[in-house]
């Protein structure tokens, strides 16, 4: 008797069990709806980190007297034999120059008022209205012109009758007052044999003790820059043409691949040049990224990857049939995997394509019943 209910216990145990997986079975099969997600075209890129010294051929500006005025404004381009700075006799012709520029400065302020009186005419005529601001800017506007005039013959005056001398640009290039104390060392002419002694550590300070230093003249519009890599981290493409970003202004520059140098224990540099600006006239030492790689294609979930007759693919929805469409991986990080745009071969996955994220029992042809 015992035996039998003990029989019995486990038939109706593994009825139970059956049940529930027919149940969970039909419930999926006819309930449980696919998930999806959009396929969207994305860009990738890929970086090399390393670390760049900037070189640049630089004429250092330097004088030792107190009534010097720099008049080239910082940053900007000269031209060979253009003034960069005046020396004066005295500190009291060097104050009467810079409250001269000071006035200028004042009136070029107020000669927005010329704007202000042809708009009010402008109205007066096409409204017929008199305005009687009009009367009040005419007077500042004249004011305007007798000290515009009055101060050209202070200056004129000022500039037959001053004595002081003028440091030139020896050389058309770029002007900065920033200097680190490496423009002597460090110029475009640097060999091979010199690249591989460079210590790149030495340049992370300024090393500029000279107080007569004023600012420097970089000679010409190139700028070369070596990057180090290390043994884990060397891998440059076979091009010409590279884009660097520099972790200082996460901006991204437009570089000519030169050569690479080895250095021994599978390390190298890396030499690029570029067009010299603002921002290459003061780094020296700078933290970059080297963009390898750069291309556009689809972003996928590596679980939503399928394997079909030994090709790669994903299941998408295209209204109630799932249908498996061809990928072509061309870059993987991570969990995600970038695939190229096939737009002409239908087979493949087309932006747009609804891609199946989650679903039960897929299969190339499925009607689902939703």
């Amino acid at each position: 008797m015992a035996k039998i209910f003990t029989l019995k216990r486990v038939a109706i145990t593994c009825f139970i069990i059956l049940l529930i997986i027919v149940t969970r079975f039909v419930y999926i099969y006819f309930f449980v709806k696919v998930k999806t997600e959009c396929a969207k075209i994305t860009k990738f890129s890929e970086f090399i980190d390393a670390k760049a010294l900037i070189i640049r051929d630089e004429e250092v500006l330097q004088n030792n007297s107190k009534f010097l005025k720099v008049i080239c404004p910082d940053d900007s381009k000269v031209a060979k034999n253009q003034v960069i700075a005046k020396i004066y006799e005295s500190d009291d012709l060097l104050n009467s120059d810079n409250k001269i520029n000071l006035e200028k400065l004042e009136i070029l302020k107020i000669e927005d008022i010329n704007t202000k009186i042809n708009n009010i005419i402008r109205n007066m005529i096409h409204n017929k209205i008199y305005d009687y601001n009009i009367l009040t800017f005419a007077r500042m506007h004249e004011k305007v012109l007798n000290s515009k005039k009055n101060l050209e013959i202070i200056q004129n005056n000022l500039d037959n009758n001053i004595s002081f001398d003028e440091i030139k640009s020896e050389s058309n290039g770029f002007f900065s007052n920033c200097t680190d104390g490496f423009e002597d060392s460090l110029n475009l002419s640097i060999t091979d044999d010199e690249i591989k002694n460079l210590n790149f550590k030495s340049y992370s300070k300024i090393n500029n003790n000279n107080n007569n230093i004023f600012g420097k003249i970089i000679k010409n519009n190139n700028c070369m820059i070596l990057c180090y890599l290390d043994s884990k981290n060397n891998l440059i493409a076979n091009k010409k043409k590279f884009k660097i970003k520099f972790e200082l202004n996460n901006e991204e520059f437009d570089c000519d691949f030169v050569k690479l140098i080895g250095i021994g224990n599978n390390k190298k540099i890396a030499v690029f040049y570029t067009n010299i600006n603002s921002f290459f006239a003061n780094c020296r030492l700078e933290n970059i990224k080297i963009k390898t790689k750069s291309d556009e294609g689809i972003k996928i979930n590596k679980k939503n990857l399928h394997s079909k007759n030994g090709k790669t693919g994903v299941f998408i929805l295209d209204r109630r049939t799932i249908k498996f469409r061809l990928v072509d991986v061309s870059y993987e990080s991570g969990k995600f995997a970038i695939c190229h745009i096939k737009d002409s071969d239908p087979d493949y996955l087309k932006e747009n394509d609804l891609i199946i994220t989650y679903g039960h029992n897929l299969y190339d042809g499925k009607i689902l019943r939703l």
